[in-house]
C-alpha cells in the first residue's frame, strides 16, 4: 500500500533528521572524535534497514500478481495475501 511506504519514508527521515542533529551537535560542543563515531554508527543501522524495507515494500506494491502457479504440471489458483 502506498500509505505504508509514506509511513516508512517518514520514519527514515524522522531518524536521519536524528543523526543530522548529531552531527549539528558537534558544532556547538565539539565532543570527541569517537563520541561522535558511536552516536552516528547506533543511528545508521535503523536507517539502512528502514531503506531496505522501503524497497521491498515498493517491490512488492509494483508486482504483478499471477492468478495461476504451475508446479509439476499441476496448475494452482495463488492467492496473494492481503
Amino acid at each position: 500500500m502506498y500509505f505504508q511506504r509514506v509511513s516508512i519514508a517518514q520514519s527514515i527521515r524522522s531518524e536521519l533528521n536524528v543523526l543530522i542533529d548529531a552531527v549539528r551537535y558537534i558544532l556547538d560542543n565539539q565532543p570527541s572524535v569517537h563520541e561522535t563515531k558511536d552516536q552516528l554508527w547506533k543511528g545508521m543501522p535503523a536507517s539502512g534497514w528502514g531503506l531496505i524495507q522501503l524497497r521491498f515494500k515498493a517491490c512488492s506494491e509494483s508486482e504483478k500478481a499471477q492468478k495461476v502457479i504451475e508446479g509439476q504440471g499441476v496448475n494452482y489458483d495463488c492467492q496473494r495475501p492481503s
